[in-house]
């Protein structure tokens, strides 16, 4: 409910604040209220008692349901008369012009509360909107990009695509292409005609290692029959040529190692590789005429030493042969 609260005042004062007037604290005013009317129309206050006669006042007063307050209305100064009905017949047309307006400001303030929800909920509204306008700015500006990005790789993968298509880059490569195959074909070739040469090599290893094993007993035979002093040159050049099969079977075993790195460089040594095992092959063929010189020398000898010993014992007592005691 909502009460007109009003005072009148002296005219010569300053206007009076609502807050004085709901108060009833205007100075040298007479204040009192009345419930104001629920719908427009005019407004009968009741008598207001206490005013001196031919003074000039004026009239203050303001709406208020008790949280909210209207704007104070204030009327133009008037002069109280010396017979009381004809104040209270102008007060009473006082009181309904300013319920009058009292009723209208209350009806605006209802409507501008109305319209001030309708903002709010507006207002809302467009915040969110602008919010999901503004998300969907940014997915659109992120698939654009994306698209962008897209657009581009498809774009370099076309140029590529037109590259390849293009008769002068298809006609260069397929002699490239030919080149390459030829030259793979080669590598392969090479590769199984250095295997080969590598198999002969360690074939030929294993030859010299057994022909060095068989000299090295026939150096045995030859210290335990007691030609050291013509033993002793002999084995020199046997181990100067076994030194010498060790560094070639070394420098094999090396070369061997750097197959697959080092096929350029293999296939400059192979013609030197073939020089050396004609060398190899030259100095065991020495290696079997010196052994040979060395078992006719020891026949030779036992015979002029041991005068009238037959053939059989002086091959027997050199290859350490038993000698059977029955044979002559």
């Amino acid at each position: 409910m909502a009460d007109i609260y009003w005072a009148i005042y002296p005219s010569a004062q300053a206007d009076p604040v609502a807050a004085d007037i709901i108060a009833g604290t205007v100075s040298n005013g007479v204040h009192s209220s009345d419930t104001a009317p629920g719908v427009d129309g005019a407004f009968a206050g009741s008598t207001i008692d206490n005013l001196s006669a031919s003074t000039e006042y004026k009239l203050a007063a303001v709406w208020s349901d008790g949280a909210n307050n209207s704007n104070v209305a204030v009327s133009s100064a008037f002069t109280t008369l010396g017979v009381v009905g004809k104040e209270v017949a102008l007060l009473c047309n006082i009181r309904s012009l300013v319920g009058a307006e009292i009723n209208v400001l209350s009806s605006i303030k209802a409507l501008a509360g109305v319209d001030l929800q309708i903002l709010s909920r507006v207002a809302s509204l467009v915040g969110t909107d602008v919010q999901l306008r503004s998300n969907i700015r940014s997915s659109v500006g992120i698939e654009i990009q994306v698209r962008s990005a897209i657009r581009q790789l498809v774009g370099a993968d076309l140029t590529i695509l037109s590259n390849i298509v293009s008769l002068s880059v298809v006609g260069a490569s397929l002699p490239i292409l030919s080149n390459i195959r030829e030259n793979v074909g080669a590598e392969v070739a090479l590769r199984s005609a250095i295997r080969e040469t590598v198999g002969a090599d360690v074939a030929l290893i294993s030859n010299i290692r057994q022909l060095a094993g068989v000299s090295l007993e026939i150096l045995s035979n030859i210290l335990q029959t007691g030609t050291v002093g013509i033993s002793l040159p002999i084995r020199s050049n046997i181990r100067e040529t076994v030194g010498a099969d060790l560094q070639i079977t070394s420098a094999i075993l090396n070369t061997v190692a750097a197959d697959v790195p080092l096929l350029s460089r293999i296939l400059q040594t192979v013609g030197a590789d073939l020089e050396i095992r004609s060398d190899i092959r030259e100095l065991v063929g020495a290696s079997l005429e010196i052994r040979s010189q060395i078992l006719a020398d020891v026949v030779f000898r036992s015979i002029k030493r041991d005068g009238g010993i037959t053939l059989q014992q002086i091959v027997q007592r050199n290859l350490m042969v038993p000698v059977d005691q029955n044979t002559h």
